[in-house]
């Protein structure tokens, strides 16, 4: 019989054991005191010291089932709440750390991306490529999304400890909570002008968090210190002041673009605008927004008002409506304002009183768009559509949860 047998048995119930450090140590000098006392008799009766420890361990059982024994012995319903609090707290410790760590990382790899790119375009020119358009929510993603892992890797063996159960039998109700708080922040938390690459990686939180869980060692996940995080921080700003000192004085926006815009051809999509002898209606100063901000999701009310150009200035006009256009931004990078794509979102009819006009309309914002352009349109006495004025524009941005993106463009 091996004589390092008493010493497997108790190094293998020792690993499986869930109980905390002091308890842990306790029950094993409890069960040594048994194993020496039992051994102890049967040598008494005469069988050999190497055949007495055997039959000794073999009464004992299996070192998972004794320690599924003695860890049932230590559990009271008080383990439950203190189990809970040991996740909370060991989850959003490790969340935030890890994503302020991995955060910083990915900022400083992106910065660092950007210098190397900016110095490449002054030595060796060629098309420019807009860098940075979903930029914040690929950087915001990555990191929540390896959080998520770090959380679901770090949960499940104090968890276990604490509510002294095998990780095995922890990790099924692991599972069924965080997966569902990790669902639950993925899609009603994080408020960004999300890419919909971005949205899709932060809604599976839960499938980044349940892959921690279930394979803790599958991505060597190492989180920075402090000291290293200030050193990446410091590297972050070197570099930032090395793409701007390389890139010199800033670009003229003419040159940002590949071509002039013209607005007479950019809103002739909409209709015509016979601008010969002057708008009919002039743009005034409108009463305060309904909405004060200039980022959210959902509904944006616009009101605007008008004054005519001459108390006749809409006779003979029919059908005279307002409609909103949507762009990406103020000016394209082909140059253009608005996308014709998506069409107008919404109108209403204009009300004319006097020497004033306005209207009131609203629509839903949409993802990807930062600014709307506000039209007046009407058939003119000779039957064509026309433009009654230049638009206006709006800028906001649409900023809001995962879940609120993916009902905006499904919607």
């Amino acid at each position: 019989m091996p004589e390092h047998l008493r010493a497997t048995y108790i190094r293998r119930l020792e690993r499986a054991l869930p109980l905390p450090e002091g308890e842990r140590d306790a029950a094993i000098e409890e069960i040594e005191g048994h194993l020496e006392d039992a051994i102890g008799a049967l040598r008494r009766e005469g069988l050999p010291a190497a055949l007495a420890e055997y039959r000794s361990l073999e009464r004992l059982g299996t070192p998972e089932r004794l320690a599924e024994e003695l860890a049932a012995a230590h559990r009271t319903p008080r383990n439950v709440l203190i189990a809970t609090g040991v996740g909370l707290r060991v989850a959003v410790g490790t969340a935030l750390w890890s994503f302020i760590a991995v955060g910083a990382v990915l900022f400083t790899v992106g910065i660092a991306f950007v210098a190397l790119y900016v110095l490449a375009q002054r030595l060796i020119p060629f098309p420019r490529v807009d860098l940075g358009s979903d930029a914040s929510s690929t950087l915001i993603a990555g990191a929540v999304a390896i959080s998520g892992y770090a959380v679901g890797r770090a949960v499940v063996p104090p968890v276990a400890i604490a509510a002294r159960r095998r990780p095995a039998a922890a990790r099924p109700i692991i599972l069924l909570v965080g997966g569902g708080l990790a669902a639950w922040i993925g899609l009603t938390w994080l408020r960004q002008p999300w890419s919909i690459e971005g949205a899709i990686v932060v809604a599976l939180l839960p499938a980044w968090f349940t892959l921690g869980v279930l394979a803790p060692r599958l991505v060597p996940l190492w989180l920075p210190s402090r000291r290293v995080i200030g050193g990446i921080a410091l590297m972050a700003i070197v570099l930032s002041v090395v793409g701007l000192s390389v890139a010199g004085p800033g670009t003229p926006a003419g040159e940002a673009v590949e071509r002039e815009v013209d607005p007479a051809t950019e809103f002739g999509v909409i209709a015509p605008f016979d601008h010969s002898f002057g708008p009919p209606l002039e743009m005034i100063p409108t009463a305060p927004q309904t909405v004060p901000i200039d980022s959210g999701s959902g509904r944006i009310t616009w009101y605007q008002q008008w004054a005519l150009s001459r108390p006749d200035a809409l006779a003979g006009w029919q059908d005279v409506h307002v409609e909103v256009w949507a762009s990406p931004a103020l000016m394209r990078m082909d140059g253009s304002l608005i996308d014709h794509a998506t069409g107008p979102l919404a109108s209403a009819p204009l009300s004319v009183l006097a020497r004033r006009a306005s209207a009131s309309l609203s629509f839903e914002a949409l993802p990807n768009y930062g600014f709307y352009h506000l039209a007046v349109v009407g058939t003119d006495p000779d039957g064509e559509r026309q433009l009654a004025a230049w638009p206006g524009f709006r800028q906001w941005t649409w900023v809001g949860t995962p879940l609120e993106f993916f009902v905006a463009i499904l919607g």
